[in-house]
């Protein structure tokens, strides 16, 4: 029982040693700062290149609800946007969702030139 304890102990310590690795990495860190910029408040807390050279874990969101989701697609190895389903909006609301879609589209444009290969690697 002890020994499952301290293995148990063990296996948070390296995934803590994994997450910090991950986020002190320089390029996330810039990431994390345009995520902001950009509205978006929520973040994978790692971003990676695995063993395979995928990348790991590169999703978004906001808590405003007009900000699409953003997650990374290995099979495209691009972003994805997924959008609420929000109706019946005024002309005013409808250009604030429009403006917010095109702040999304701006940030994922901005991170599509950069290269995701200076991430941190497993």
């Amino acid at each position: 029982m002890i020994k499952m304890n301290c293995a148990a102990i063990d296996d948070d310590a390296a995934y803590e040693e994994f997450v910090a690795k991950c986020q002190d990495n320089e390029l996330y860190q810039w990431i994390k700062r345009q995520a902001t910029k950009y509205g978006y408040d929520h973040m994978s807390d790692t971003i990676y290149v695995n063993k395979k050279g995928e990348i790991k874990y590169f999703n978004f969101s906001s808590s405003d609800p007009r900000l699409p989701d953003l997650h990374w697609d290995e099979a495209t190895r691009s972003h994805k946007f997924t959008t609420s389903g929000l109706s019946n909006l005024s002309y005013d609301e409808f250009h604030e969702l429009w403006t917010k879609h095109v702040q999304a589209w701006n940030f994922v444009e901005m991170l599509d030139r950069q290269n995701f290969d200076e991430l941190y690697h497993l």
